[in-house]
């Protein structure tokens, strides 16, 4: 492979990385000229709503990259809960590796330590969907074992350049396509207000609905002709390629899986042209304005944006205004009537699609083009084409360019691409015919039947040949053939033909047994699922005792309620409290300093929560206020992001880890327990049955089938992993969830930023207010829900998740609430009646019921 070299280091020859939503997509993508794909099968998918293939079908699309020297991945890019992980995903996995998959892109930790340990060939890369921001967190990914990290799409050039000069690893970033709002990985918020989880590939993308922005008065800032306040732009980063390769990017990832096959292709085909001007050295100008109309037929929002390889938010990134296709302009209105007079305004063609306007339930309206308009030309359109009342110097849009994708179909959906073989045929009288073919490393060898002296019409070269050449379905064709037959011989052309096919057959075949792996053959022992111990149910420990109860404060407020509470034995204190604070660090630093006092004074145990990002930024400015003697005065440390581990670890202090960690399964409970986090807070998105699960309780002995179709005993938990499941782990009981962490700021986008940290409202087409807070010091947003979970009062049923300490999780109530809330989880703790200071607000359980 060729390298680049940058910085005494190597960078991998650049890979077209393209989606493969469908067969159908994958093969269009591979025929358009991509290096690899990337595809989801029928379970883990981070897309589950795409037309993901069955079985034999991903592996026919295993064997069909293969042959084509092109790689195939799959998205094993969801949380797996335990059921799934220690009895579902070995067999799931095994005949994909067996075929010679080529990687495995993966979010979950414990599913990592689980394929790592089956399957140790199979190449890990780390999922965007992991959301490693900083070189913390990819060499802490590269001690996990993956070779490979997606960053979090917010990155910029810079801090990708970091990551691969520290790290030499792999570096995937993407292209073209969708941005989520929020960091991947870290959105709840199709989860908890629709039941439909990003982390399990169904999001429902609340993110395109329209939404109001209110300040701390209530009063509207938002604009109401720009009410897609969430809804990104569509990146496109034609002219970006020099520059990513610089950054070490060896991977060039495209978006769109859930998108037509034609898209794939149209896509692919243009970003071909332009990394292969970058790879061999041409200058790379201003993407030609045609392949930009092409992109922009394809899909956008309103227009594309560069991403945030060179700002950190934009309201220029943002397509406030329709959160979907907006395609281009076709025509203008000049003349307005029952059958208008237009001017085309690009070259349009027959069967092209125009948005009209939108139907009562805001479906769009639609009409088709029945003859091709050249640009400028003026026509008149059929009575009613346009429905409503039709305005002079009213602009519509193609929203589906007919003959573009009609070109895109045959010209990679419908094709087949061929690969180049050579090859021998040998015809000698009373022996045996012979067919030598060879592609690569692989080589075959044929027998026919022996040739007899002909009586009449004798055999030729040319006929041979052309029988040779008929290669039809399969994926070759002869580039080299030579042909060696005696004169004067007689040989069936059926004979011919059974030989070419078995020929190629067999070469085909041979070929891709090169991939193949075998499950045992290479210190693979399979036996990945059978070392469970069965033994006696395990109790957690709040079975048997009376759980702690923490909270986290945000405010000054909050911290002074929270202080005059007895039952509190743990405060966690948001750093962000003192990061966001004017930018004099002293006065933050004594801030910081005083309150640590004030709960140590107070008997209860101090601590500090990191930020909820671990990018440069916030990794400066942190540092900037907390001192290394001011950190070691802390009892210990909430851990939000992976990135933030080797920091962590590094202050000898204890630590936790926060519900941005995540742990829905015992072998992922292990892993951060093996990262020296000893304490975990329990995830926001399982039930209360699933939260036992993990915790190793009442795990049930199963009989799975092995990797040989031996039944054998399985439980939930080995017995090492019962071990780390019993760690001490905490169950947040109250507070307003964080739904989304974002580098976009909505202050920034509606009303302009006012460099300073501000509470707003979201409020959705239902009337539900969802607090966000905006923190300077660090660029960020952080979104909650909209209703506060309560837990605390179905004590019973916390403690059998096994959960040793409670969390009241305070973000945006102010002193006297905080006040009544810790009054009424004393009283459950204490088995009393709950004073009903609350209990008239509404709540939600989160997942704890579902």
């Amino acid at each position: 492979m060729e390298k680049n070299t940058r910085r005494n280091q190597t960078i991998p020859a650049a890979e077209l990385l393209a989606p493969g939503g469908s067969f159908e997509g994958m093969r269009a993508a591979i025929n358009a000229g991509a290096d690899a794909v990337y595809m989801g099968g029928t379970r883990f998918g981070a897309r589950a709503y795409a037309q993901n293939p069955d079985e034999d079908m991903l592996l026919e699309a295993i064997d069909y990259c293969h042959l084509h020297g092109r790689k195939l991945y799959l998205t094993v890019n969801t949380l797996l809960k335990e059921e799934e992980l220690e009895e579902q995903l070995y067999s799931y996995l095994r005949p994909y590796y067996e075929r010679g998959l080529d990687a495995v892109l993966v979010q979950d930790l414990g599913t990592a330590a689980f394929i790592r340990e089956a399957f140790p060939q199979l190449p890990l890369h780390a999922s965007t969907q992991m959301s490693v921001q900083s070189v913390q967190g990819a060499l802490l990914a590269k001690q996990l074992g993956f070779e490979r990290i997606v960053p979090a799409r917010e990155l910029s050039l810079k801090e990708i350049a970091a990551i691969y000069d520290a790290s030499g690893m792999q570096v995937e970033c993407f292209i073209h396509g969708a941005l989520c709002y929020s960091y991947s990985g870290q959105c709840l918020l199709s989860s908890l207000i629709g039941g439909r989880s990003g982390n399990r590939g169904r999001c429902a993308q609340p993110c395109r609905q329209a939404y109001e922005l209110e300040d701390e008065n209530g009063r509207r800032i938002s604009s109401k002709a720009r009410p897609y306040l969430l809804s990104l732009k569509d990146i496109c980063t034609t002219d970006l390629l020099p520059d990513l390769i610089k950054a070490g990017v060896c991977s060039f990832k495209i978006e769109g899986r859930m998108k037509r096959a034609e898209y794939a292709a149209g896509v692919v085909s243009i970003y071909r042209h332009y990394l292969d001007m970058v790879l061999e050295g041409r200058p790379v100008k201003k993407p030609d304005p045609e392949d930009l109309r092409k992109l922009m037929d394809l899909y956008n929002r309103g227009g594309f944006s560069g991403g945030y390889y060179y700002v950190e938010h934009s309201p220029e990134m943002m397509s406030m205004e329709r959160p979907n296709h907006a395609g281009t302009p076709a025509f203008q209105v000049l003349k307005a009537g029952a059958a208008p007079l237009c001017r085309a305004l690009e070259d349009l063609h027959a069967g092209d699609h125009i948005e009209t306007g939108s139907d009562s339930a805001g479906r769009a309206r639609e009409m088709t083009l029945r003859q091709d308009y050249a640009a400028g030309t003026r026509f008149t359109l059929p009575a009613g084409s346009l429905p409503g009342k039709v305005r002079e110097g009213t602009v519509y849009s193609r929203v589906q360019a007919g003959t573009l994708l009609k070109d895109l179909e045959e010209r990679y959906l419908k094709g087949s691409l061929k690969q180049k073989i050579n090859g021998n045929f040998m015809l000698r009288k009373d022996e045996p015919a012979i067919l030598d073919v060879s592609f690569g490393a692989a080589k075959v060898r044929c027998s026919g039947l022996a040739a007899e002296l002909a009586q009449g019409r004798t055999i030729g070269e040319a006929e041979i040949r052309r029988q040779l050449e008929k290669t039809g379905d399969s994926p070759f064709v002869f580039e080299n053939l030579t042909v060696d037959i005696e004169d004067g011989l007689f040989f069936p052309l059926g004979e011919i033909n059974r030989m070419r096919r078995e020929a190629l057959e067999r070469l085909k075949e041979t070929y891709l047994e090169m991939f193949f792996r075998r499950c045992g053959a290479d210190g693979t022992s399979g036996d990945v699922l059978g070392n469970a111990e069965t033994g006696s149910r395990q109790e957690g420990p709040a079975q048997n005792g009376q759980p702690q109860l923490f909270v986290s404060v945000e405010t000054k407020e909050q911290l002074a309620a929270v202080l005059k509470a007895p039952h509190v034995s743990r405060i966690y204190i948001d750093c962000l409290r003192y990061l966001d604070m004017a930018s004099v660090q002293a006065s933050a630093k004594n801030a910081a300093a005083m309150d640590l006092q004030t709960v140590k004074e107070a008997g209860k145990a101090c601590f500090l929560m990191l930020p909820p990002i671990w990018r440069s930024r916030a990794r400066k400015r942190f540092y900037e206020i907390f001192s290394a003697d001011l950190i070691k005065q802390y009892d210990g440390l909430l851990v939000r992001c992976m990135d933030q581990i080797p920091d962590a670890t590094d202050t000898g202090l204890e630590l936790v880890s926060d519900t941005g960690l995540y742990t829905w399964n015992s072998r992922a409970v292990k892993a951060v327990a093996d990262l020296g986090i000893r304490q975990q807070v329990m995830p926001a998105e399982l039930n209360a049955r699933e939260l036992r699960q993990t915790a190793g309780l009442n795990a049930e002995p199963r009989q799975t089938a092995g990797p040989n179709g031996e039944l054998r005993q399985t439980a939930s938990l080995n017995r090492e992993l019962r071990q780390a499941a019993g760690l001490n782990r905490e169950l947040i009981v109250y507070g307003h969830q964080q739904v989304m962490i974002t580098a976009q700021c909505l202050m920034a986008d509606t009303a302009g930023c006012k460099h300073r940290p501000a509470l707003l409202m979201l409020k959705d087409r239902m009337n539900m207010r969802f607090p966000v807070k905006t923190h300077c010091s660090i660029c960020t947003n952080v979104i909650y829900n909209c209703l506060p979970l309560r837990l605390y009062d179905d004590l019973e049923a916390c403690r059998k998740t096994g959960a040793g300490a409670l969390r009241l999780q305070f973000t945006v109530e102010d002193g006297q609430r905080c006040a009544d809330i810790l009054k009424e989880a004393a009283a459950a703790l204490e088995h009393k009646s709950l004073p009903s200071l609350t209990m008239n607000t509404r709540y939600t359980r989160g997942h704890f019921r579902r």
